[in-house]
């Protein structure tokens, strides 16, 4: 009798053991995870983001429960500014950060991130070269992006260099009754990446580099400028001046609404221009200089060094798995957070997020993805101290060939690389 009261007693001590550690397990806090995202991209919803943001860190979780996901995409921080940067990867900031690699050289050289691994190595070449410095790999490829040339008219897109695309616009309009061209090309960052993307479009991909060396190369701003011309109209240049400055979308919505025969900016244009007009829009790679050269960029997920162990390191690369992965990707740049939308047309890093058959229904995600492929990455390392000198070089030599005060001179206003 003592013997089975003895077996009944450790058996309800084993039970309330286990239930205990259960119940430890369950009640356990979470592990914080917070990750800033890229916020220059469409908001279908105009919710700020709220709906993606909800999905994210719902399904996030659901995969990870021991962690608790927050996101934030807030356009107040704006990663193209070096102030901003040192904010957010200060030990009060986000534990990563998802911003354009063109500024990866900079964080890096300041010692705020740490190296880190590829989840997935299924990703355009392109993108890792721009996650890469000295051979080491410092962000995660997320997304990448290029510049386009679109219009209602198949014929303009057939264009294969500047001068071709001038030829073609003036047989279209020869007596100058329209608006050939609309683009956001003014800022301290933006016209330093048209100026580039001429440049490697005159001299070659290898020389992308080299386009951050002032004064500017003549040949060059001649090219910009006479496609730069075609913006103007009734006397007004819309293109190198504030008329769009600080925008996302207003050079692509004057497009839609028919002010203009042609328009350059990124494939998320699309969503902009598709939300006002239905009408079939053609693209391709913008002709800059005398060969189609395209110049991509990339944006990638880095970690924050100052306030990220190593558990939050691992925490970081599972979200970047999961968040760069073609099925998130898929309907992040479907937009299928906001039923009825219009697709974002963002481009993964991810290959396989072509070939899914949501995404093989909009053929424009393979035609803004084929240029990316033989694209050459924009540089990582040397532009954001280069920036500063290059804008009003760049602008005072546009204005010796446009016409003084075609493009204003350098101010305050802060304007994102891809801001359009």
């Amino acid at each position: 009798m003592k013997k089975q009261i003895t077996i009944i007693l450790m058996l309800v001590f084993c039970i309330a053991i286990g239930v205990f550690a259960q119940e430890q397990e369950t009640t356990e806090t979470p592990r914080t995870l917070t990750i800033m995202l890229y916020p220059y991209i469409p908001d279908p919803g105009n919710d700020n983001f709220a709906a993606m943001i909800e999905r994210l860190e719902t399904e996030f979780e659901a995969l990870y429960p021991e962690v608790d996901l927050t996101i934030i995409m807030d356009m107040n921080y704006n990663t193209y500014d070096t102030d901003v940067l040192a904010e957010v990867f200060a030990s009060t900031g986000p534990n990563a950060v998802e911003f354009d690699l063109m500024m990866l050289g900079y964080v890096q050289e300041q010692g705020w991130i740490p190296p880190v691994s590829l989840p997935d190595p299924n990703v355009f070449p392109v993108a890792v070269d721009a996650s890469t410095i000295s051979n080491e790999l410092f962000a995660i490829p997320t997304r990448v992006c290029s510049l386009y040339l679109f219009a209602f008219d198949k014929e303009i897109t057939q264009a294969s260099n500047t001068q071709e695309y001038i030829d073609i616009i003036a047989e279209i309009d020869p007596n100058n009754e329209y608006r050939n061209l609309l683009g956001e090309f003014y800022g301290k960052d933006s016209l330093p990446i048209y100026y580039t993307a001429f440049y490697i479009g005159m001299y070659g991909a290898a020389y992308a580099q080299e386009s951050f060396i002032m004064p500017p190369n003549q040949p060059v701003i001649d090219t910009m400028a006479s496609m730069f011309e075609e913006c103007t109209f009734d006397g007004e240049n819309r293109c190198v001046g504030e008329y769009y400055a600080g925008g996302l979308s207003g050079a692509a919505v004057d497009f839609a609404d028919g002010e203009s025969l042609s328009y350059i900016g990124f494939s998320e244009s699309l969503n902009y221009i598709q939300n006002i007009n239905s009408t079939d829009v053609y693209v391709s790679p913008a002709p800059f200089g005398d060969y189609i050269t395209p110049l991509v960029y990339t944006d990638g997920i880095a970690i924050n060094a100052s306030n990220c162990d190593e558990q939050c390191q691992l925490d970081v690369a599972a979200f970047a798995e999961y968040y760069a992965s073609a099925d998130t990707q898929m309907w992040i740049n479907l937009a299928l957070d906001v039923p009825g939308s219009v697709p974002r047309y963002l481009l993964a890093a991810n290959l396989d997020f072509y070939r899914l058959p949501e995404v093989e229904e909009y053929p424009e995600f393979y035609q803004f993805a084929l240029p990316v492929g033989y694209g050459t990455t924009f540089p990582n390392e040397g532009f954001p101290e280069a920036r500063g000198i290059m804008f009003p070089e760049i602008c005072e030599s546009l204005n010796e060939v446009m016409g003084e005060g075609t493009c204003p001179p350098p101010s305050d206003l802060v304007i994102p690389a891809k801001g359009s």
